[in-house]
This record gives structure tokens, sequence and C-alpha cells, in this order.
């Protein structure tokens, strides 16, 4: 039977929500356009050979940033061709790649250190891998509590850079991250509901793509490694951020704050070469992963949970054509941090 999945344009309505939330403070954040790619089908499955094809498409048609909420666990499925269409990613088309950390099965293992996830842990200048949080609100007064990173979310202490919200804990219950529901209008009365939460690294993703995309429309002139700094430096571990020194190297993505300097940074043309180790990790262990290029592990659709979906899209941003249409916000680094 026909299958729908909804999972690029949930991702696409997080980027469109970053951009929207940066234009009171930054006006040139106006600029960011998506150019949505899809190699994966609607059963969550493609190829590597076409995740190539999709890489290479968006660098025809000039995206600087490249969301990829996609990839396949395990040495057994490091790719040479990937890796090596991605260091052409960086050396001939300075894009910002940013990876999905990838979602743990719920039974583990989630240590990107010793089983990688690719391509997330790809070791090039110009990637970042991102696991997701979870924000803990009280269920009185709402306020909010703690973070932590997500029960599914995979890590690295090494290998996983930064932090950013994919799920929500608040009022008692587990919640996924608001945005667009591809599927409005689409296959009957199930499917009549405008937006929807999901959860999973897949979510987080393109949250910091967002603000790479502002940051690169508010200074064109930074390169993609400074871009990747920017976001590095100025991430943020709180002592709201419970556990999080020890599960990823950076810290949780500060919005505002990467922005900001990214606006204010003279660029001085980094573009260190690319490291001998193709993958990041501290002790490699072979896994029986599956083969092939699967969706970013399990993402929960909140508004069906009957089962789980898989990524059926690569997103990838550029100066290009808008789409989408989201304006909720969403609780993401204060502007004060």
């Amino acid at each position: 039977p026909t299958q729908y999945t909804d999972h690029g344009s949930h991702v696409a309505g997080l980027v469109k929500m970053i951009r929207d939330q940066a234009i009171p403070d930054f006006a040139d954040a106006v600029k960011v356009k998506i150019l949505p790619v899809r190699f994966i089908n609607e059963s969550g499955l493609g190829s590597t050979s076409n995740a190539i094809l999709a890489l290479e498409y968006a660098a025809q048609r000039g995206a600087k940033v490249l969301n990829m909420s996609w990839g396949a666990k395990g040495t057994a499925n490091f790719s040479q061709a990937l890796y090596d269409t991605c260091v052409d990613l960086y050396e001939i088309h300075d894009m910002v790649l940013i990876a999905a950390a990838g979602n743990a099965d719920f039974a583990g293992p989630n240590n990107n250190d010793s089983q990688p996830y690719f391509p997330a842990n790809f070791n090039l200048p110009n990637l970042l891998s991102v696991a997701s949080i979870t924000p803990f609100y009280s269920s009185i007064s709402g306020t909010h509590l703690r973070n932590e990173i997500s029960y599914f979310s995979n890590y690295g202490r090494n290998s996983v850079h930064v932090a950013a919200p994919g799920h929500t804990f608040e009022s008692g219950f587990n919640q996924g991250v608001p945005s667009v529901n591809g599927l409005f209008g689409v296959g009957g009365p199930s499917f009549a509901i405008k937006y929807v939460r999901k959860s999973g690294t897949s979510m987080a993703a393109p949250l910091v793509a967002g603000v790479a995309g502002v940051m690169r429309a508010l200074n064109p002139s930074l390169t993609s490694y400074e871009v990747r700094k920017i976001i590095q430096d100025s991430a943020l571990i709180t002592s709201d951020d419970v556990g999080l020194s020890s599960r990823v190297k950076y810290g949780r993505v500060n919005a505002y704050q990467a922005m900001l300097q990214a606006s204010n940074y003279i660029s001085q043309n980094e573009k260190p070469a690319i490291p001998k180790n193709k993958y990041s990790s501290s002790s490699i262990e072979s896994s029986g992963s599956s083969s092939g290029f699967a969706g970013c592990g399990m993402v929960t659709d909140h508004n069906d949970p009957g089962g789980p979906f898989g990524g059926n899209s690569i997103l990838l941003f550029g100066l290009i054509g808008l789409i989408l249409h989201f304006s909720r916000r969403i609780k993401f680094a204060p502007k004060s941090a």
C-alpha cells in the first residue's frame, strides 16, 4: 500500500521557524531560503548512491548549509564515496554540514564514540554533529526546570559536538517539537491536523541548520569552518544542563549569541585542512548494524504513536526557494545567556 510520511516537511518547518524568529533582531535573516531534496522513500529507505546524488544536486544549486536528518550506524556503514562527497562539499563548495547524531534503538548502544553513526561521525572541519536535549518544565507552574540528553538520543563526548531541543517534557507528558504536518489535506480525516509534534535528533539538527543559515545570511564572508567555530564557541553548559558536559563536546546551542557573534565576526578566511582520521571515535567497535542508509532512528509522531518514522528526506538549505510556513515559538536559548 502507498505510504506517506511528513518527516521532511516537519524538518523544513523547524528551519523556517528559526529564520522567522531571527528576523526581528537580525533583518537580513529574511534572505534565508530553503531547498528541499529527497532521496529516501516513503518506507524510510534510501541508497548511499542516491544520497550522494542529492548532495551533489544541492551543491550545484548553490546551497550554503546542509541539514542531514538521516544516517546509519556502525563501522560497516562507513562509505568512502559518501565521505569523499562530503570532503568536496567542504573543499570546493564550502558548505556547512549539520548532521543528526542518530537515535538509539531504545535498547542502545547510543554512544557514537564507541559505535559511530554516519555521516554524523565524519571528521570534517565544516560538520557539526547534533544530539537532542529534552527541556523539562514543571507540570504545576510551567517553569523551566532543567535540560537533559533525550532518552532516545545518541551522544558522544568526543564525536558529538552540540545539542539542541529535539523533545520536551511538559505537564507530565513526553512531547515532541511542534512543526508543520506535511500530510495536511492528504489521505483523509486521519491527516486533518495542521501541526504535529515529533521527537528525534532529526528535529534537533534542523534547528541548528536554521541558526547556521541565518549566520551565513548575516555575514556571507564567513567560511563554513568559521560558522561551525562560532556555534561551538557560543554553546552553553550551565547548571540547568544536567550531565551535558559528559555527553557532548561543546554544549547546548545558543541561537541568539551565535547569530550575534556571526554578525560582528571579521572573517579570517579560515579553512583548516581535512584531518587524517576520517571519522571521530575513541574506541571503534564493529557492529552488525543495518545495511544501507535509513532514517534518523526512531522519530515518534505524537499524533500517530502507532510506529516509528524513519527519515524520508534530506533538507538542503541555501539561498534558493522558500517553502513552508510556521510561526510558533520554541524555547531554544535565552538572549541573556
